[in-house]
């Protein structure tokens, strides 16, 4: 996977845009802390390759916690630059 492909690894939406994601912003951190983004910090400062095999891992999880929390959630796309 070549880094400029894949810098979001999940991304969550309403009915009328994105309310959350989690990308290069997460995973490249340097700060310690969570930054808030929908992986609950599990992410967060990891680097792209755990990062991936966390998404892979425990996106469901993440996407009815992200719901759980604001239920106008209505649908999540990972890997979105994966495809073409």
């Amino acid at each position: 996977m070549s880094r400029s492909r894949l810098t979001t690894l999940m991304v969550v939406y309403d009915a009328d845009s994105i309310v959350g994601q989690c990308d290069n912003r997460c995973y490249d951190a340097v700060s310690p802390g969570c930054c808030g983004c929908v992986c609950g910090g599990a992410n967060h400062g990891a680097g792209q390759r755990r990062a991936v095999r966390n998404t892979y891992k425990h996106w469901g999880r993440w996407l009815d916690r992200a719901a759980g929390i604001n239920p106008a959630i209505v649908a999540a796309d990972i890997f979105p630059g994966l495809r073409s």
